[in-house]
């Protein structure tokens, strides 16, 4: 039967010094082939440099701040497509059209980023077809962080404003509740008549028909306060109409901006020094190759 030798320290002692000889060949080797091929490496080098200060100043340090609100409408996909309008015209550096649907400065509209409007579950509002009562979220990305008190203002008045469908639809549904109004407070007046006149039977009745005219004053009395519940409902409604999104949370800014010019950075080092490096190992590699007489 086979025995096997349990390893033992000289042994791990052996694998060790083996291990760091090899690296030390391998970063001569690599050391050796940068300074044979300096021009390619340091080519390399230039060229991952470029690209990375290029990469680094097209991503400007910005500041993030969302904006929770509510919608009296259920149309949520229709305000998601007001925000994102507002975006292309970001993309589009259409700074004077931001300018003025937003109702602020062309120096501030210029200083915005990106904005999005999203849902609870984190997904685009113009997409969002369902009919959830939820809160909804605005997101503003920007250069400057003293902007977004103005941008809140502009945005909650371009969201209750500048929709024609959303006008046209408010402006029908306030006509409906004048009507509804006009015909409770009709009601209302009646149920004072019967009400006032109740009252005066009421005095001049006798035991016998006290139950009578008590259960007929009394079932006006209930039907008033009936119309008067809905009386309240429909101003509700119709305050509800003059401001159908309605700030829950505001924009809260930070301080400090945030981007990933350090991450660039950092990649962009890392990057020039391996594939610097690798070119020469690989063109040393091939010319080796080559210098191999064949047999």
């Amino acid at each position: 039967m086979d025995q096997y030798r349990m390893i033992g320290g000289k042994d791990f002692e052996g694998f060790v010094s083996g291990f760091i000889s090899f690296i030390k060949q391998v970063l001569w080797y690599t050391w050796r082939s940068m300074m044979e091929y300096h021009k390619t490496t340091l080519l390399i080098c230039a060229l991952i440099s470029g690209i990375g200060i290029f990469l680094w100043y097209q991503s400007p340090m910005v500041y993030q701040a969302t904006m929770v609100a509510g919608l009296r409408d259920l149309d949520k996909k229709n305000y998601g497509e007001m925000i994102h309008d507002l975006d292309k015209l970001i993309k589009n550096n259409s700074y004077a059209s931001l300018s003025r649907y937003l109702n602020i400065s062309i120096q501030d509209a210029q200083q915005l980023v990106d904005i999005e409007g999203k849902n609870t579950a984190g997904s685009m509002l113009y997409e969002d077809i369902t009919k959830e009562k939820a809160p909804v979220y605005f997101e503003v990305t920007a250069r400057n962080n003293q902007i977004f008190p103005e941008v809140e203002k502009g945005l909650i008045n371009y969201l209750n404003t500048a929709s024609r469908y959303l006008n046209t639809k408010a402006y029908t549904d306030s006509i409906d509740i004048s009507t509804q109004l006009q015909y409770l407070y009709k009601n209302i007046a009646s149920s004072d008549s019967i009400i006032a006149a109740d009252y005066q039977v009421l005095k001049k009745s006798t035991t016998s028909g006290l139950p009578a005219i008590t259960y007929t004053l009394d079932s006006a009395l209930k039907f008033k306060n009936t119309l008067e519940a809905q009386i309240i409902s429909e101003k509700q409604m119709s305050a509800q109409l003059k401001e159908p999104v309605v700030i829950l949370h505001s924009f809260i800014p930070p301080d400090h901006p945030s981007g990933n010019r350090k991450q660039i950075l950092r990649l962009t080092i890392l990057a020039a020094i391996v594939l610097s490096s690798g070119s020469a190992v690989i063109c040393n590699a091939l010319n080796s190759y080559k210098t191999i007489p064949s047999v």
